[in-house]
């Protein structure tokens, strides 16, 4: 049996991956400032980038099935900003801003590569939310927590549905893995403006 694209950039950047799955995301996400709110406000930001993007997509997206996922994972994104943002109690005004991998996303206009983008994005979501759900575990936080395991369910869930869209799977494959290397870099690059290593400590 062939292997679905999901597996196959899970198994080729597995590296990364592990690594932007690891305890110090938060870190590398908030620039290690670790309150709640400085948080929530990161991770706001995060979905709102993500809802944009998948605005942009929805409104010159020539593929007709495409153009409806871009619009309701735009939806989804909104609604998961506005959750976040709602778990703050009203200290917390959503501002999505840009980073490399929206920028490198809202560059992709064929189909295929726009599958592909988003199954990069998704799979580095969910290293992120993991973690997120791990920092609020930790934090006996136990309603933000469970915030952020609906999230992740959800964006797996946005995640399976695109796989059928694709025509070109190697296009959509290397789409995803530029996603995730792009992530990456500035995920590294992060950790390194606070002294810390992305490489794990053996």
């Amino acid at each position: 049996m062939s292997m679905t694209i999901v597996e196959r950039v899970r198994e080729s950047k597995a590296t990364e991956l592990d690594r932007l799955g690891s305890s110090k995301a938060v870190l590398a996400l908030t620039g290690a400032d670790l309150d709640t709110l400085t948080v929530l406000r990161a991770a706001a930001a995060g979905e709102a980038r993500a809802a944009e993007t998948f605005d942009d997509w929805a409104g010159n997206e020539a593929d007709e099935a495409a153009r409806g996922h871009w619009k309701r994972v735009a939806e989804q994104e909104r609604e998961h900003a506005e959750r976040v943002a709602s778990a703050a109690e009203g200290e917390l005004t959503v501002e999505s801003g840009t980073d490399a991998l929206h920028e490198y996303l809202r560059e992709l206009m064929e189909t295929d590569e726009r599958v592909g983008g988003f199954v990069g994005r998704c799979l580095v979501a969910d290293a992120t939310l993991l973690q997120l759900v791990n920092f609020f575990v930790n934090e006996s936080e136990e309603a933000h927590a469970e915030l952020f395991r609906e999230l992740r369910a959800e964006t797996a869930d946005s995640l399976e549905a695109a796989e059928s869209l694709v025509d070109e799977e190697s296009v959509a494959v290397s789409a995803a893995e530029k996603a995730i290397a792009v992530s990456y870099d500035a995920y590294a690059d992060s950790l390194s403006e606070i002294g810390i290593d992305a490489k794990p400590v053996c």
